[in-house]
């Protein structure tokens, strides 16, 4: 069964890759690495909206991979989508990057392309990686978020590292009793900025859920919803946050 999932995941890969022009092997040996020392599953190319023949792709270089997990250094890149040449490129090491897989899964990376500007004239992308475990009892998941903007001519910065963008928490007896919880931020560029860079409203939705019996003896859930707001600007360097 497991080996039915990566051919499948694979073949999907190979399908949008070729859709987007790209030609995995060209991009490769700009980095000097063979499709042996990529995570192939977790490779993903988008094109970059509003500007002519440049896609957004990321290849996951394997650190180390064992049975039960792995961990992934990550190539953030741009490229002519006609000649699959390098323009832009990020490098970031699995020490700092987050992307590592072990009792929680790291399951797919996604290139999120929405309208973010942090200047009038300069907009970023965002690379959001979705983790999960299987544990039935005490259920987990998150997304983080990291932003990229074109830096100088040929390399890209990161302005916001590994941000948690939805997180989910649960511990329950599988069968009724227990109580989650949910938080899912929403991004806002503001009109306000600090040290040249607009700041970021985050808008975080928090559910807060709880199971248990009614008099009849049937399941039922309450759920209690608030909401938090808070903002990021940039230091200089990037968008700074705590945890």
């Amino acid at each position: 069964m497991k080996k039915t999932l990566i051919l499948f995941f694979l073949s999907i890969n190979s399908v949008l890759l070729a859709q987007n022009k790209i030609q995995l092997t060209k991009i490769l040996k700009q980095l000097n690495l063979s499709k042996k020392q990529c995570k192939l599953s977790l490779v993903v190319s988008k094109p970059f909206p509003n500007i002519e023949n440049e896609t957004i792709v990321v290849i996951p270089e394997i650190v180390k991979e064992e049975e039960f997990g792995f961990e992934l250094h990550s190539h953030i890149l741009i490229i002519d989508s006609q000649t699959n040449k390098i323009k832009h490129r990020y490098f970031q090491s699995s020490k700092t990057n987050g992307w590592v897989s072990d009792a929680v899964l790291l399951a797919e990376i996604k290139i999120d392309t929405a309208p973010y500007k942090v200047t009038k004239n300069k907009r970023v992308f965002g690379i959001r990686v979705y983790f999960y475990n299987n544990s039935k009892p005490n259920p987990y998941s998150k997304e983080s978020i990291s932003l990229f903007v074109k830096d100088n001519s040929s390399s890209l910065k990161n302005i916001l590292n590994d941000y948690t963008a939805m997180e989910y928490t649960g511990e329950w007896d599988t069968t009724c009793y227990g109580e989650f919880l949910k938080e899912d931020k929403i991004f806002i560029i503001t009109n306000n900025f600090t040290n040249g860079y607009f700041n970021i409203l985050i808008k975080n939705k928090v559910t807060e859920t709880k199971n248990e019996y009614d008099k009849k003896g049937e399941c039922v859930y309450k759920d209690k919803v608030s909401f938090h707001k808070t903002t990021l600007k940039f230091n200089g360097v990037n968008y700074s946050f705590k945890e």
